[in-house]
C-alpha cells in the first residue's frame, strides 16, 4: 500500500481508409509505448490504519496458535496422569491378588488342620477370584486410557509406547511454588495467549474504525505518464518519431475532495463501530472467564490438598487395622468377614491415595494452564521449532 504503482503498456494498430477516388485506398500503421505510475501521498491515513490492523491480526493469530499449543499440552498431560494412575492401580491390585492367594493358602492349612470351617475356605476362594477379576478390569481400564492418550497424541492405536511414571514428585516441584490468587490473576492478564489474542483483535478493529473514517478526508496522489508513438503516415523515420519527435511526459498531482459518496463512509464507520463494541464485549467475556477459571482452579487445588492429606491418614489407619485383624484371625480372635472388610477398606484407601496424588498434580498443572504460564512443563527445541515435554515422567 505504501509503494508506488507502475505499469508499462504498448500497442499497435492498422487503419484502412476508403477513398472516393478509385485505387487510392490506403492502410496506415501506428504503434505506441506508454509507462504510467502513481503514488498515494495522502488518503486520510487509511494505509497506515490498514497496515496496523494487519499487524494486529497477525499478532492475534500467533497468540491463538500459542493457546492451541498450550491446550494440547494440557490435555496430553491430563491423559498421561490417567494412564499413570491406572498403572499404579494395577500394581496395587496385583499386590492384593498376591495377598488374597497367601490368605487362601493359610486358610486351606487351617481347614485341613480342623481349625477353620469349610465356609471360610469357600469365602476366601470367592474373594481371591473377585480380586483376580478386579485386576482384569483395572488392566482393561489401563489399555482404554492408553488408547485415549495415543489418540490425543495423534498416534495410531497400534503404536507401541512405553509409559514411564517415575518422577511425579519432581513434576509437582517444577510447577510449585504456585502464586497466590491475586498474583495469578495479574499474571493471567499478562501471559494468557487467548487474552492477548483478543487484545490484538481489539487493536485491529480499532484501526479498522480509523481506516473507515479516512473517507472523510481528501485523497492526494502523484501521477506520472510518459510514452511515445509512431505512425507510418508521417514522412519521418521510425527512430525519429519514437526517439525525437513524439516522446511525451507529464507529472501531476490529483486531489480528490469527498463531497458526496451516498453515505458509504458513514455506513462503513457505523459498521466498524459495531465491530469495535463486539470486540470490547469479547474482551470483557474472556476477562470474566479468566477470573472464574483461576478462582475455580485454586479452590479445586486446595480441595485436592485436603483430599491427599485425608487419604494418607486413612491409608495408615486401614493398614494397621488390616494387620491387626489378620493377626487376630490367626489366633481365632476374629472372623474372616472382619478381615475381608478391613482388606477392602485398605484397598479403597490405596486407590484413594493414588487418585489424590495425581489429582493434586493435575490441579497444579491446571492452575499453570489457566494462568497461561506452562514454561515449567514446556521446552522449546529451537533446532526444529517444535515444543517438547520435559522429562520427569512426561
Amino acid at each position: 500500500r505504501f509503494h508506488p504503482s507502475g505499469s508499462l503498456s504498448s500497442g499497435s494498430s492498422a487503419r484502412w481508409t476508403n477513398s472516393s477516388v478509385p485505387g487510392s485506398d490506403s492502410v496506415t500503421h501506428s504503434a505506441n509505448v506508454r509507462f504510467s505510475s502513481g503514488y498515494t501521498v495522502f488518503n486520510g491515513f487509511a494505509n497506515h490504519a490498514n497496515r496496523d490492523a494487519s499487524l494486529a491480526e497477525l499478532d492475534s493469530s500467533q497468540w491463538t496458535a500459542g493457546r492451541v499449543m498450550e491446550t494440547t499440552i494440557y490435555h496430553v498431560i491430563s491423559r498421561f496422569f490417567d494412564v499413570a494412575a491406572s498403572m499404579e492401580q494395577i500394581i496395587v491390585q496385583e499386590q492384593n491378588v498376591a495377598a488374597q492367594k497367601e490368605m487362601l493358602d493359610r486358610i486351606t492349612a487351617f481347614y485341613e488342620s480342623g481349625r477353620r470351617p469349610v465356609a471360610d475356605l469357600y469365602q476366601q476362594r470367592a474373594e481371591t477370584s473377585a480380586a483376580e477379576f478386579r485386576l482384569l478390569n483395572v488392566m482393561r481400564d489401563f489399555e482404554l486410557k492408553k488408547l485415549a492418550l495415543l489418540d490425543r497424541l495423534g498416534l495410531s492405536a497400534g503404536r507401541k509406547v512405553d509409559i514411564v511414571t517415575e518422577g511425579l514428585e519432581t513434576v509437582l516441584q517444577s510447577i510449585e511454588p504456585l502464586p497466590e490468587l491475586p498474583e495469578a490473576l495479574a499474571q493471567a492478564f499478562e501471559k494468557r495467549s487467548d487474552y492477548l489474542a483478543v487484545q490484538a483483535t481489539l487493536q485491529a478493529v480499532e484501526q479498522s474504525v480509523r481506516a473507515a473514517k479516512s473517507g472523510y478526508w481528501p485523497d492526494i496522489s502523484l501521477n506520472m505518464d510518459a510514452g511515445t508513438t509512431y505512425n507510418d503516415s508521417s514522412h519521418a523515420s521510425w527512430s525519429d518519431q519514437f526517439l525525437r519527435d513524439n516522446p511525451y511526459a507529464s507529472v501531476g498531482i490529483t486531489i480528490g475532495l469527498p463531497l458526496y459518496d451516498r453515505g458509504q463512509t458513514r455506513n462503513a464507520v457505523a459498521q466498524a463501530d459495531i465491530r469495535l463494541r463486539r470486540a470490547k464485549l469479547a474482551r470483557q467475556d474472556i476477562e470474566r472467564q479468566i477470573e472464574r477459571e483461576i478462582t475455580t482452579a485454586f479452590l479445586e487445588y486446595r480441595t485436592a490438598q485436603k483430599q491427599l492429606e485425608s487419604a494418607l491418614a486413612r491409608i495408615e489407619y486401614t493398614a494397621q487395622a488390616l494387620e491387626n485383624y489378620e493377626q487376630r484371625y490367626t489366633v481365632n480372635a476374629s472372623t474372616l468377614l472382619e478381615v475381608i472388610q478391613a482388606r477392602t477398606q485398605h484397598l479403597a484407601a490405596m486407590y484413594e491415595k493414588i487418585a489424590a496424588e495425581y489429582n493434586l498434580t493435575d490441579k497444579a498443572v491446571a492452575i499453570r494452564y489457566f494462568i497461561g504460564d506452562m514454561t515449567p512443563l514446556i521446552r522449546i527445541d529451537t533446532s526444529s521449532g517444535t515444543s517438547l515435554m520435559e522429562g520427569n515422567g512426561i
